[in-house]
C-alpha cells in the first residue's frame, strides 16, 4: 500500500508519484542512493566552491542537478543550474551564498523523503 506523505513546494509531486509509480519496491533503494550520492556531492561542491574549483564545482552541481530531475526537486536543480553556470563561466564570486541555499534546500528535500524509506522497512517486517 501506498502512502502519500505531504510534500511541499520543494518536491514536484506528480514527477515523484510517477517516479514511485515507475520503481515500486525498489523506490527506497533510489531514495537511499540519492541521499548517498547527493551528501558526498554536496560536501564536494562547498569545499570546491570554497577552493575556487571551477571545474569541480561544474561537475558537482551537474550530477545534483541530474538526479534533482529525477525526484522533481526543481528548486534545487535550479540552484545547481546556476552554479553549473558559474562553473563554466569560471565566476564563483556569488556561488557561496547559493550554495546555502542549496544547502537548506537539501535538507528540506530530505526531510520530506526520509519517512519513504521509513514505509520500506515497515513493509519489509
Amino acid at each position: 500500500m501506498k502512502n502519500n506523505h505531504n510534500i511541499s513546494t520543494s518536491i514536484n509531486t506528480t514527477t515523484l508519484t510517477e517516479l514511485r509509480d515507475i520503481m515500486e519496491d525498489r523506490f527506497a533503494t533510489l531514495v537511499e542512493s540519492f541521499f548517498t550520492s547527493a551528501d558526498t556531492l554536496m560536501n564536494d561542491l562547498e569545499i570546491a566552491a570554497a577552493e575556487g574549483n571551477s571545474v569541480e564545482v561544474k561537475a558537482a552541481s551537474h550530477s545534483i542537478s541530474s538526479s534533482c530531475l529525477h525526484f522533481g526537486a526543481e528548486r534545487l536543480g535550479a540552484y545547481m543550474r546556476i552554479l553549473k553556470i558559474m562553473g563554466h563561466e569560471d565566476d564563483l564570486a556569488e556561488s557561496l551564498p547559493i550554495i546555502k541555499k542549496a544547502r537548506a534546500e537539501y535538507i528540506q528535500i530530505r526531510q520530506e523523503l526520509e519517512p519513504y524509506l521509513l514505509d520500506n522497512l515497515d513493509n519489509a517486517a
